[in-house]
């Protein structure tokens, strides 16, 4: 538990994040993917911990220009923030309205608006993505179909790697008792949320307020047909077999390009 760990840092990846399921239900996927009661923990046990946080691209309009976001500073986050149009998709939604109430609510954090994600298998369930789907398909079936009208900033896993390991590095400062008092500051702030606001003071010392919120996409915008040929290559599979489509009518955007030129400079 929080009480027990009392983390340095916490990164908050958990989401309902398939858009369909979040049409399907969307006040389920607003308690999931805004969970304000999670902040009220936070606050109580470990009010200076460096907040780590994965929004969503899709919480942008389409549009073929790539988008900038709110870069290094609270009042650069909160206009940024402010400014992007409610999202005409369930998660978006639910996603925008987290972002708003970390920059509403946190001073320790660092928000990354991700694209899709290519990478390995994952650790635990050995489950794959997107692309390890095309490729799969193409060993099977000798073709498959995607959408040529729909466009994402595509991003390497090891470049989300890298953004959070220099988030941790630059910003996730260890906090250790510099005395006996400090001591049991911390250790009845584990407890008390009386004394956690006391320690909240104390802390901001050696943990100063930190916000940053970037883009994380890859350096190009391609179509999911432009990707499917790619990974196709990259397997030695014939890119001339990855045929493109019209994506149905949906509530997402088509078209959302990133412009993470923040993220490569802040980290």
């Amino acid at each position: 538990t929080l009480h027990e760990t009392l983390p340095d840092v916490v990164v908050s990846c958990a989401a309902i994040s398939s858009p369909a399921k979040c049409e399907q239900d969307e006040a389920l996927a607003m308690r999931c993917n805004c969970p304000r009661n999670f902040l009220e923990a936070l606050h109580a046990c470990v009010p200076d911990v460096l907040l780590i946080h994965f929004s969503t691209d899709l919480v942008l309009p389409d549009g073929e220009k790539p988008v900038s976001d709110g870069g290094v500073g609270v009042k650069s986050s909160q206009k940024c923030i402010a400014e992007t149009p409610v999202p005409t998709n369930a998660y978006g939604r639910s996603k925008l309205a987290f972002e708003k109430a970390l920059v509403e609510g946190w001073d320790r954090c660092v928000i990354f608006r991700m694209s899709n994600v290519a990478g390995p298998l994952a650790p635990y369930d050995q489950q794959g993505k997107f692309a390890q789907w095309v490729s799969n398909t193409l060993r099977d079936k000798g073709t498959v179909e995607l959408w040529r009208d729909e466009v994402r900033s595509f991003v390497a896993m090891r470049q989300v790697r890298d953004g959070v390991r220099a988030a941790i590095q630059k910003y996730g400062v260890r906090h250790e008792p510099a005395d006996d008092h400090e001591a049991r500051a911390l250790e009845a702030a584990a407890v008390s949320p009386s004394e956690t606001a006391r320690f909240h003071h104390r802390a901001r010392a050696l943990r100063p307020a930190v916000f940053l919120h970037l883009n994380l996409g890859g350096p190009m915008a391609l179509s999911r047909v432009q990707f499917g040929r790619a990974v196709a290559s990259a397997a030695s599979l014939d890119a001339d077999l990855v045929r493109g489509a019209l994506r149905p009518s949906g509530t997402a955007p088509k078209v959302v390009a990133l412009d993470s030129s923040s993220f490569v400079e802040a980290l």
